[in-house]
């Protein structure tokens, strides 16, 4: 499968493509799971990507669709923290009818770009974590020094995800935060 973006640039047309497949041979080591000739994992939930780059919220966005997660995007970390706001109220208010809550639950998981306008990934984890502290926040990032991971951390950044990144590093990250609904097809041990 190819995701295409098009844009223009100084008049000229631009195309950015990204190819996501089904299938992998490699190996993947991740908390004692392994993963070996594994087909592509399939997920269920909620997930929020904050980037202010529609090309990398497109690419993440395709990435986590053929994975049957539903995602939602926000543009910066201000627009994130009130999508997480949304949800927390409307938790709070449907708690008693279930099928509202379902459908209205709040997000299982957040990737979160670092540096964007208005509000950095930063200061809207550290918001969110107020919020809700049980919202696992992944940084989606080229900065990935260990410098720059324990920052992360003190801002109620869980994990990181470098930019770019391969199919197989995002499968490993959500393995890490969702339990894959074809577990047996999948071979882990």
């Amino acid at each position: 499968m190819k995701t295409t973006l098009k844009s223009k640039v100084n008049n000229k047309d631009s195309e950015f493509g990204n190819y996501i497949s089904n299938k992998s041979d490699e190996y993947t080591l991740n908390q004692g799971i392994f993963i070996k000739e594994i087909e592509k994992p399939l997920f269920n939930g909620a997930v929020l990507v904050c980037d202010d780059d529609p090309a990398n919220s497109i690419v993440i966005h395709e990435h986590l669709k053929n994975v049957g997660l539903e995602t939602f995007v926000a543009t910066n970390g201000y627009d994130g923290v009130e999508r997480v706001k949304e949800r927390a109220y409307i938790c709070k208010k449907d708690l008693d009818r279930i099928a509202a809550y379902q459908e209205n639950k709040q997000f299982d998981l957040i990737f979160m770009d670092i540096h964007m306008p208005v509000m950095d990934g930063l200061e809207a984890s550290a918001l969110i974590k107020e919020i809700d502290c049980n919202i696992p926040i992944v940084a989606l990032t080229t900065d990935c020094t260990f410098q720059n991971r324990s920052k992360y951390n003190g801002s109620g950044i869980t994990d990181y995800l470098g930019k770019p990144f391969s199919k197989l590093d995002l499968w490993n990250c959500l393995m890490k935060y969702f339990t894959p609904l074809n577990k047996k097809k999948l071979n882990i041990v």
